[in-house]
């Protein structure tokens, strides 16, 4: 006998597949356009403004802002402002946060600060001095500007700033974190449907020394999103994971900082603490980077 609810309404598999419809495309509103900005401005996120079923889709709205510039520069304004609020709430939790000059962890083995004065001590009249001597003609720096996870569209938003600040035409690629998984897998070039720039985050384990962090690989095809090809940075991982001696290995990983950073494949941004928080009743909780549930114990 089949008490479930299913068996109770008669539902067939294919009932319980049957994709909803979708929603009706919206065309371009400058009133819906200007209502979105409000709930930007007052700190929705767009995942919560397009819930409601008289708003359009999320992928439309990514469609107005490549498409209507007006609209662009509004959503962009309302962002800002909206990470006045955000700011706010950062420095409430700052103690969770220090600034990282290192691109292996802070704290761990490898820590060092070899090679990354430049992001130590910032000097925007000399950066915009590189610029000009680069050969740089104005094209655009396409960043992908991620909007669904508050701490990498401040990071984007930032980034433009100071680029534009030495003299770069920046323009934000905007999506959701979902579509850029998709979008920075491109090596098409930035006019073709490419990228320059993308924001990510790691665990301290993930970037803990030079054989297991994705951002100082230079293995060309074989590398992290941008693939870098610098081979004299693949020997000296190869050099550090031969090394059986920790000295040895501190110095090689300095000098895979330095050769990094020149390269730039990779810029450290900071480092913060994931608060945690669990009920009084449970015990043994094993701390990790990631949730686990191994040892844990109910009072």
């Amino acid at each position: 006998m089949n008490d479930s609810p299913d068996a109770q309404k008669g539902t067939t598999a294919q009932d319980r597949t049957t994709k909803p419809p979708r929603r009706q495309r919206h065309d371009y509103s400058p009133e819906i356009a200007d209502l979105i900005c409000d709930h930007i401005a007052e700190g929705a996120s767009l995942r919560q403004i397009c819930q409601n079923p008289n708003m359009p889709a999320r992928s439309t709205i990514f469609v107005w802002l490549e498409e209507h510039e007006d609209f662009a520069r509004s959503y962009t304004l309302a962002r800002q402002i909206q990470i006045e609020d955000l700011v706010d709430e950062i420095l409430e939790i700052a103690d969770d946060y220090r600034t990282c000059d290192s691109v292996f962890a802070c704290g761990g083995p490898y820590s060092t600060t070899a090679g990354a004065e430049p992001i130590m001590k910032h000097d925007l009249t000399r950066a915009t001095q590189l610029v000009r001597e680069s050969g740089y003609h104005g094209h655009p720096i396409v960043v992908l500007h991620i909007t669904d996870i508050p701490f990498l569209n401040a990071a984007a938003i930032v980034t433009r700033q100071r680029l534009e600040s030495i003299g770069f035409k920046v323009i934000l690629k905007t999506m959701d974190w979902s579509t850029n998984l998709v979008v920075r897998t491109r090596k098409e070039p930035p006019d073709k449907g490419g990228w320059n720039l993308l924001f990510t985050w790691w665990l301290a384990a993930d970037v803990i020394n030079p054989a297991v962090h994705f951002g100082v690989s230079g293995a060309g095809p074989r590398a992290w999103f941008g693939w870098p090809d610098v081979p004299q940075l693949e020997k000296l991982i190869t050099d550090w994971v031969r090394a059986t001696d920790q000295t040895k290995r501190k110095q090689v990983a300095e000098e895979v900082q330095k050769l990094a950073l020149s390269e730039v494949t990779y810029v450290p941004w900071g480092e913060w603490v994931q608060p945690m928080a669990f009920r009084n009743k449970v015990r043994d909780v094993l701390k990790f980077g990631a949730p686990v549930f191994w040892n844990v114990k109910v009072a």
